[in-house]
This record gives structure tokens, C-alpha cells and sequence, in this order.
């Protein structure tokens, strides 16, 4: 498990490192049971996030101009089989 803690307004970057495969990766925000990008498309209609890859080894969930409501738990998912997946939590402080 991962723990993020950021100020309002700034940026976040989550990263996952998946090795030398080209598996398909998807983004959720667990505690909405929101999925948020599967693969290198964004799913969700929040322009405030993206999703990028290094080569299909390394990916990354971009989140900008945090806010409060961002606040929760975030898991990143492998399509392997079994799944794989891992998780974190993101708090949100003040200015």
C-alpha cells in the first residue's frame, strides 16, 4: 500500500511498474467503485485526468489541480491471470 499526501491545487503523479509486458493497465478510484482510464484511454469525464506510460513498462495516473473531494483510495489493475493489483490512499490537506 502507497500514501500520498499533497496540498490542494498541486499535481500528482501515481506510478506502477509492470516489467517488460505489454499488459492491459487500468486505473480506479476504489472507495467510488469509479474505473478512471483502462489502458492509455481515460474513461471518466474528469478533464483533470490522464494517463501516460513509459513504454509500456511504467504507468502513471495524473491528477491535476488536487481538491479535497480527490481524497480516497486509488488501485491500479494488471490483467493477468490471477489479476494483480495495487493500492493506495491519496489525503488532500490545505493550503
Amino acid at each position: 500500500m502507497h500514501q500520498w499526501r499533497l496540498t490542494k491545487w498541486s499535481e500528482i503523479q501515481l506510478g506502477l511498474l509492470i516489467g517488460p509486458f505489454k499488459l492491459q493497465v487500468a486505473w480506479l478510484r476504489v472507495d467510488t467503485q469509479t474505473i478512471l482510464t483502462i489502458h492509455s484511454h481515460v474513461i471518466t469525464k474528469n478533464h483533470r485526468i490522464a494517463v501516460t506510460h513509459s513504454e509500456h513498462r511504467t504507468w502513471y495516473l495524473h491528477i491535476r489541480d488536487v481538491r479535497e473531494s480527490d481524497r480516497g483510495w486509488y488501485m491500479c489493475q494488471i490483467n493477468t491471470d490471477p489479476m494483480k493489483s495495487q493500492v493506495g490512499y491519496l489525503d488532500v490537506v490545505g493550503e
